[in-house]
């Protein structure tokens, strides 16, 4: 948004001091002088609609009760919906979720990213228009590298099929250790296979101790995170997700532009999105594997090609800016 405005776009920045925490549904309960505080805030800046912008609702709570208050229009452009336990976190989770069936009735409107999550919206007793906008990457950041040389390093020896897992390493949502775990446990079958994987996060630490207890340090290489991913798309031969959750992943959208095949778990825009042959049961180890080697042994030129057009044509920047544009505009 700063870039936006120093190139001399038509924005106004607001900094505030408060962001979601731990358990943010229950903080909002006894946060009063934070909402009053944004509600000021909103009065002194008096928007036609305010959109509030979240992965879930819980993060977003501060923002949304204190639009409400106000009395200002308010969308919900929201990536996620799942009852609380699923996304990782227990604690509280029954609680949370009837406090959260009165937090999803606040929005005057929603916009989310597949027809999966506005399904799961209308689960959770949302009974206002939901739009669907779908996530678009911007193709003119991205180029084919060479293969071979990208491969260097990473297919030596043995090993020869490479398979990138890309993404925040944090277990309780991107699922790292259980593909670690699934290597492990199906190594004898998986011999020729090198998992690069891309990211840093809280869990970075736990994975590598996982991949030197598993004696798997030959098989499983570390990449730090980088904004410029071509090379690594470049020289894969497959993209595993293993998640627990997701809206519809950018990483996705990015494998199925570069041509690779995708393995993931059968849920969230990954199961509205890709090939079914292409998905595996959500926390199996034994069913990631299954699938992961059906789809190295299988030909998927054709899904390979049908992916690319659907990035080129309807998942890019310029679909997404247009429909979302229309989104707001249909709910102000």
């Amino acid at each position: 948004m700063l870039a936006i405005k120093e190139a001399g776009g038509r924005i106004s920045l607001y900094p505030i001091r408060y962001y979601g925490k731990r358990l943010q549904s229950f903080r909002t309960l006894v946060s009063m002088r934070i909402i009053n505080e944004l509600k000021e805030l909103f009065n002194k800046i008096k928007p036609d609609l305010v959109i509030i912008a979240s992965g879930n609702i819980e993060t977003c709570t501060l923002g949304l009760v204190a639009a409400k208050k106000a009395g200002y229009k308010t969308v919900s452009y929201i990536a996620v919906a799942h009852e609380v336990a699923v996304m990782g976190n227990k604690y509280g989770a029954k609680i949370r979720d009837m406090l959260n069936y009165y937090y999803y009735q606040l929005p005057d409107y929603y916009i989310t990213i597949s027809n999966i999550v506005k399904a799961d919206l209308t689960k959770r007793g949302v009974s206002n228009k939901i739009a669907v906008v779908y996530n678009g990457i911007d193709l003119t950041k991205y180029s084919l590298a060479e293969r071979d040389l990208c491969r260097v390093g990473f297919a030596s020896g043995h090993f020869r099929y490479l398979v990138g897992c890309v993404g925040r390493i944090l277990f309780r949502h991107k699922a790292q250790d259980l593909l670690v775990e699934s290597l492990a446990k199906h190594k004898h079958r998986l011999k020729d296979v090198r998992l690069i994987i891309v990211g840093d996060g809280p869990d970075l630490a736990r994975l590598k101790d996982m991949v030197s207890v598993f004696r798997l340090s030959d098989a499983v290489a570390f990449v730090d995170w980088r904004d410029d991913l071509s090379k690594i798309y470049s020289a894969l031969d497959m993209l595993i997700i293993p998640s627990w959750f997701e809206g519809v992943p950018l990483v996705m959208l990015e494998a199925m532009y570069y041509g690779i095949p995708i393995v993931a778990s059968n849920i969230d825009g990954m199961a509205e999105i890709l090939p079914q042959k292409w998905l595996f049961k959500v926390g199996d180890r034994d069913s990631l594997v299954e699938t992961f080697l059906a789809v190295k042994n299988a030909d998927n030129s054709e899904a390979i090609r049908k992916n690319q057009l659907l990035v080129e044509q309807k998942y890019n920047f310029e679909e997404f800016g247009a429909k979302f544009f229309k989104a707001i505009n249909e709910g102000a």
